[in-house]
């Protein structure tokens, strides 16, 4: 049950009427943090098919409500590029929710021609609902 002290960034939005898939992904990548945040959004919806989704949402695929929850660790969460993430999904209106999650591990070794800037290992996750 949702509070007036429940943190903002955690409350559930009532963005969809009908909710027709929820997807969740993780993925973690040594060198570039961002990568990995854009490949488990889009491995979070690669693998899924709803062809008559287009037919059930009123107003078709582009009237489709798109809430996005990235799980971003907090020292990665300042430099997030949140228009690389939604050009990720081709239809609907894309909603980015961040908040503190994922993982950061040490991966035991700098690479400064893999443009590594520490030895951090991080992990996000990723969940996508989509409705109408």
């Amino acid at each position: 049950m949702l509070t007036d002290k429940t943190p903002p960034r955690l409350q559930v939005r009532d963005a969809h009427s009908r909710y027709c898939s929820i997807q969740k992904e993780s993925s973690l990548e040594q060198f570039n943090y961002f990568f990995t945040l854009v490949r488990a959004c889009r491995n979070a919806i690669e693998f899924n098919q709803l062809p008559a989704l287009g037919e059930i949402v009123p107003g078709g695929r582009d009237e489709m409500k798109l809430d996005v929850l990235l799980a971003v660790p907090a020292k990665y969460q300042e430099d997030l590029d949140l228009n690389a993430v939604r050009a990720v999904f081709p239809y609907g209106k894309v909603n980015i929710q961040i908040q503190d999650g994922g993982m950061v591990a040490n991966h035991g070794k700098m690479i400064e021609k893999m443009g590594d800037k520490n030895e951090d290992m991080v992990v996000v996750c990723v969940a996508v609902s989509v409705g109408y």
